[in-house]
């Protein structure tokens, strides 16, 4: 399971917010929220809100917004950077009335909940009709290295690895109407690999779990250090943007 998936019991919470510190502010990130502030009559909600970043970037465009994350430590990181209004809830259990929000968005939180579908269908009761919903996240069923996928051993740490691909027939079911779906594909060097991905505890992990050997998952890390020396490594995945309307 991901730390983020319950970031107060993490070993180390401090080295999670300096992860998404080094997130810079990247074009869907501005997309989403210029997609909220062209149709802002009320607040919006930023399920998972993290440390405030998206809720930054919708200050800066003067759209209200609400941020919930069920981490404390996430939000007493967030209460210094941003001026919005926080409140610890998850996106199951939204504390909030059905219809006060123009919108909400969701980055890269449902593949970490126990259930996508639950926290979709929270979000909507929550968002007035015609409202937007602009959700985020990653397909890691698309990763590949080298031109290769990830070997057998490789087990993702998301819930729901592949949510990215699956957000639209969410959004379907819960009779939202798909308006627009922006894939977005992210390649990294070796040296971002492991900053962002961090292969060797997905090597540790694997030998933990007896589905592999030492020898095994040294000698991959090894060839791709190699590829890495030699010019030639490159990694990439998609990531898929999903905006609809409120029923």
């Amino acid at each position: 399971m991901s730390d983020f998936s319950a970031v107060d019991a993490a070993a180390d919470p401090a080295r999670l917010i300096a992860y998404l510190d080094q997130v810079g502010l990247t074009a869907m990130r501005h997309y989403m929220a210029v997609t909220h502030a062209r149709q802002a009559t009320a607040p919006v909600l930023d399920i998972g809100c993290g440390i405030g970043r998206d809720l930054a970037v919708l200050e800066d465009l003067g759209v209200a917004s609400i941020g919930v994350d069920p981490s404390a430590f996430m939000l007493r990181a967030a209460v210094s950077r941003v001026r919005s209004p926080l409140a610890r809830a998850s996106g199951g259990q939204l504390p909030f009335p059905d219809h006060v929000f123009s919108g909400c968005l969701v980055q890269r939180v449902l593949m970490h909940v126990d259930d996508p579908a639950y926290v979709i269908a929270e979000a909507v009761r929550c968002v007035q009709s015609k409202g937007v919903m602009t959700i985020f996240e990653p397909d890691w069923s698309t990763l590949h290295i080298n031109g290769s996928s990830v070997p057998a051993w490789w087990t993702n740490r998301a819930k729901h690895p592949s949510v990215g691909a699956d957000v639209g027939e969410l959004l379907t079911e819960a009779n939202c109407r798909i308006r627009d779906r922006v894939e977005e594909r992210s390649w990294w060097t070796f040296d971002e690999f492991e900053r962002i991905i961090n292969p060797q505890l997905y090597a540790d992990r694997a030998v933990e779990a007896c589905m592999a050997t030492r020898a095994e998952v040294d000698m991959w890390l090894a060839e791709q250090r190699r590829q890495a020396a030699t010019g030639r490594f490159s990694a990439g995945m998609v990531k898929i943007l999903w905006v609809a309307s409120t029923p």
